[in-house]
């Protein structure tokens, strides 16, 4: 789920300085202070709740809310679009990756607990190489735009995918199925 969660957004890091050129946007690192701004403040301001709705369904909230974030980058081709757009993906990167690496964690058991994190940490690198990759070749033969598509489109699936995999643990089944702590 985070491998595909994270091509559409390495597709978007890779391509939005440029997309944002291609609108007009005189300097495209205010796209990236946007959404640097959103991640930052949201991870302050909002960190409880992924807590109060739970991993699996904070998950499906931050895919949605990815996939209209990258369709309005590939649909809304003028500088508002770009900002919109990644203001909304910035949003949703904000809780993808805290609360899936709860669910891996959470939910391998307690021996098998360092596999889950090197898993999760490997599945970050493989969609960081491949999806400026992907998304760069669907932008080569049409256009960076429909790179969003193509990104808001395979997020749309990891959402779908997400769902029939992650089902839906709530806070309290969280602390049942991590199970006792062990002191040191």
């Amino acid at each position: 789920v985070l491998f595909l969660a994270l091509i559409g957004y390495t597709g978007f890091l890779s391509f939005a300085a440029l997309h944002a050129e291609d609108v007009g946007i005189a300097n495209p690192g205010t796209v990236f202070t946007l959404l640097a701004v959103v991640v930052m403040t949201l991870r302050v301001v909002a960190a409880k709740l992924p807590d109060r709705l739970g991993p699996a369904r904070m998950t499906t909230v931050a895919l949605t809310i990815s996939v209209v974030g990258l369709t309005v980058l590939g649909l809304w081709r003028e500088p508002a679009g770009v900002y919109i757009g990644t203001a909304i993906v910035g949003v949703a990167q904000t809780f993808i990756f805290p609360t899936l690496f709860v669910l891996a964690v959470d939910r391998a058991p307690p021996e098998e607990r360092s596999h889950a994190i090197g898993s999760f940490s490997m599945a970050f690198d493989l969609a960081f190489g491949a999806g400026g990759l992907f998304i760069g070749l669907v932008a080569d033969v049409t256009d960076r735009p429909t790179g969003f598509l193509a990104a808001a489109a395979i997020t749309g699936v990891t959402l779908i995918f997400s769902r029939r995999i992650l089902g839906d643990v709530s806070p309290t089944e969280r602390v049942a199925l991590a199970g006792p702590r062990s002191r040191r």
